[in-house]
């Protein structure tokens, strides 16, 4: 594992996969050279002889909610009958963390929403691209479709944990 230029950035070249990681606090994304990095990593393993066969995202975005209750906003959005469920594991249901898997154009998502405290929640989404034919985006297409990614989350998260009275 390579940590550049910081610590908050890692790449790690392993199992198959080259895997870029950039841990980072606020709204604004692609401070860091992250998408200069991606492009020298995925040079680096194609002169190596190794075929791209899939590529995609992961994006974690902490989410404070207005609507109450992180647990009990998971509670009314998803579960119909908290008590049926309640009495089949013989306790008080405390939290609850859907996935949601789903495939949108060329690509399988995976969107897990989580309570982290009374506050606050966290959505993570995964976005895998995998054909028989995959052509790796250049930098600027590639840093075009993450961020459209992350604004889709935002969205797609607003929309189903914001209801309407």
């Amino acid at each position: 594992m390579v940590f550049y230029p910081t610590p908050a950035t890692a790449v790690r070249l392993a199992e198959k996969r080259v895997s870029v990681t950039l841990s980072q606090r606020g709204s604004q994304i692609g401070q860091e050279p992250m998408w200069d990095i991606v492009e020298k990593s995925h040079e680096l393993v194609t002169g190596l002889g190794s075929k791209l066969s899939a590529y995609g995202f992961n994006i974690d975005i902490g989410f404070v909610t207005a609507e109450g209750d992180p647990h009990s906003v998971m509670r009314q959005c998803f579960l119909r009958d908290v008590g049926a469920i309640e009495t089949v594991v013989g306790g008080k249901l405390v939290s609850f963390a859907p996935k949601l898997v789903f495939s949108r154009n060329a690509a399988v998502y995976s969107m897990k929403l989580e309570p982290i405290d009374s506050k606050r929640f966290q959505a993570s989404l995964n976005v895998h691209v995998e054909c028989d034919d995959v052509q790796f985006p250049d930098k600027a297409e590639l840093e075009l479709a993450y961020r459209k990614e992350y604004e889709r989350l935002i969205l797609d998260v607003s929309a189903l944990l914001i209801r309407e009275s």
